[in-house]
């Protein structure tokens, strides 16, 4: 079953539509084409690997024809791929003398980092402000790519769904004694153990400066279907937007008023030296191209000046 799909008649239907619903536990997430559907990085690689390692297997799961055997052949090989990432990741981390890492039993913790450096996890990210979503959806959008997507994510609604499963926690003999975390860890295992397709949501463990700016929130997919059975999300909890290309203008000009981009919502070095490269392009193949490289040039353009 498909989400159910909001389509405003034009840009300003859409931002009110957006005002209104704040004040409601909603997560929102930018995708770049409308056609795609939330999938976590961990979904994606092992959509990606079946791919080339089993083409026919793969054909056959995207065309909804595969067998309940092979399916769950399928998972238990997702759950294996998975903890030999967790496990490399963990021992190379140590290894490493990386402070502050999770305890070994904070796999959600865990995940968290995987996730901020590239390793893929079934976590899914999230921002609980529709604009910051705005802006993620049409990142890396090109003339021509077609509408992009907002997804909107009832958190109460997702909550409520595994309500069997905050109960079971919540009765646990020390659930009055562990912390916020741990009882986070229990619930997630829980989920995963009972195979849920609903997602759960996580909040951020660990202090992350581009989490704050980006008003973070992660959700857990608890079943891992590999090649494209869209376990992060589930249509029941979820709505799609669809935000129309001819609106990009209007969207880029909001975010630019509220002070989004690449460096404030990111807020890494990394980001900023990009940033930095991408201004001199601008100088150099630029208006300013044709300027003498004078002291007093440089002095501008490097407000720290020329001396070393």
């Amino acid at each position: 079953m498909g989400p159910e799909d909001v389509e405003p008649v034009d840009w300003p239907s859409c931002l009110a539509l957006l005002l209104e619903s704040g004040g409601t536990n909603l997560l929102y997430r930018g995708q770049r084409l409308y056609e795609w559907w939330p999938a976590t990085t961990l979904e994606r690689e092992l959509d990606e690997l079946l791919k080339v390692d089993s083409p026919a297997t793969y054909e056959a799961i995207h065309a909804g024809n595969i067998l309940d055997t092979v399916a769950e052949s399928l998972r238990t090989w997702s759950y294996r791929v998975e903890r030999h990432l967790l496990h490399w990741f963990q021992g190379q981390a140590r290894s490493f003398d990386v402070p502050n890492l999770p305890e070994a039993t904070d796999r959600l913790g865990w995940w968290e980092i995987m996730q901020h450096h590239s390793v893929p996890t079934r976590l899914l990210d999230w921002t609980r402000s529709p604009f910051v979503a705005l802006w993620f959806a049409f990142d890396g959008h090109e003339d021509g790519d077609g509408d992009a997507a907002l997804w909107v994510l009832d958190g109460n609604l997702a909550m409520a769904t595994i309500q069997s499963v905050l109960t079971t926690v919540s009765e646990e003999s020390d659930a009055s004694f562990v912390d916020s975390r741990t009882t986070q860890n229990r619930i997630a295992n829980l989920a995963m153990a009972r195979g849920l397709y609903v997602p759960i949501l996580v909040e951020p463990g660990h202090t992350l400066v581009r989490s704050a700016a980006q008003q973070s929130v992660m959700t857990l997919a608890p079943t891992v279907p590999s090649a494209g059975a869209h376990g992060a999300v589930n249509a029941v909890v979820a709505k799609r937007v669809r935000l129309r290309e001819s609106w990009k203008p209007e969207i880029a000009r909001l975010c630019a008023s509220l002070g989004y981009d690449r460096v404030s919502l990111y807020r890494s070095l990394d980001t900023l030296s990009g940033a930095f490269k991408s201004q001199l392009v601008h100088y150099f193949d630029g208006p300013g191209a044709d300027l003498m490289l004078t002291p007093d040039y440089l002095t501008g353009l490097w407000p720290w000046g020329t001396d070393k």
